[in-house]
């Protein structure tokens, strides 16, 4: 996004997730990361299910990530040789390798009902 700003950056600027948008999500889930990195051996379930969430956030903001780089690059973006079109590729692996998002999600949504009371 920030390679073709000089260029494109006219017509970008209307689109959502910018460039320092999804730097300053990035920066703020990789500081929660890190501090969950902290305490590998936690055994509260909060905190495996924030782990998971983390996870999960990750996954999708690579997803968003890899998007709005190829629309700010625009159709040179959409070419099977572009570095957006292997991103998306890579970003959508993240995705759907295990743990994927559904299964992500799912655990968490099953740990939570363990934890409320019948």
């Amino acid at each position: 996004m920030r390679e073709v700003e000089p260029a494109l950056g006219h017509v970008n600027r209307h689109l959502s997730d910018r460039p320092d948008e999804i730097q300053a999500e990035l920066d703020e889930l990789t500081a929660h990361a890190l501090m969950l990195a902290q305490t590998p051996f936690e055994t509260d379930p909060d905190y495996f299910l924030d782990v998971l969430d983390t996870r999960a956030q990750g996954a999708e903001l690579a997803l968003r990530a890899t998007q709005s780089a190829l629309l700010h690059q625009g159709a040179r973006g959409y070419l099977m040789s572009s570095a957006p079109q292997r991103r998306i590729r890579e970003a959508h692996f993240i995705a759907i390798v295990t743990p994927a998002i559904k299964h992500l999600r799912w655990e968490m949504a099953r740990l939570s009902r363990e934890e409320m009371p019948a």
